[in-house]
């Protein structure tokens, strides 16, 4: 590796550092059509994403933010967790949610890479935390956010209609 033109010295592979995730998953109603494609991950995880000393936690979130499952290695455990998805209310607390996930993350030791998926659509509703103090957290927490983008409108267009109010 060089810099100016002169060698540098790698002294860490950061890719042999054990991996702590934190999953956040939109669960509003709107995400109903898709949360069983969401379900599926948990043996993508185990094979691909876990390694020996792998852990995940999953978080879901509409107007409410529950844990899922807390840190674990065990790929049954995730499978279970990832079932408990359930389609709730249209509110989307993604701000909160995330730095719930940065959080989680956080109490993880300092020798471990720290990341985050957020499963979701790019639009916060309702959360009181504004995107500054999150991104602000995740980079003070030394956590890297990969984001999957579920679009708005497919989300929209594939939901049930809301129940009636009679």
């Amino acid at each position: 590796l060089l810099d100016n033109d002169k060698p540098q010295k790698i002294t860490e592979d950061l890719t042999a550092r054990p991996l702590s995730l934190a999953i956040v998953v939109q669960a509003t109603y709107n995400m109903e059509r898709m949360l069983p494609q969401i379900q599926k991950l948990g043996a993508l995880l185990e094979a691909q994403v876990l390694g020996e000393e792998g852990e995940v936690a999953i978080l879901a979130f509409d107007h409410n933010i529950k844990k899922l499952t807390d840190f674990t290695s065990d790929g049954k455990r995730l499978t279970t967790a990832l079932k408990m998805l359930k389609p709730g209310s249209s509110s989307s607390r993604l701000n909160d949610a995330t730095i719930e996930g940065v959080r989680l993350l956080k109490s993880r030791p300092a020798s471990r890479r720290r990341a985050l998926l957020l499963i979701s659509e790019p639009h916060d509703k309702g959360s009181e935390l504004r995107l500054r103090e999150v991104l602000s957290e995740a980079e003070f927490a030394n956590v890297i956010i990969y984001s999957v983008n579920v679009s708005s409108v497919i989300a929209n267009a594939t939901a049930p209609p809301p129940a009636s109010r009679s």
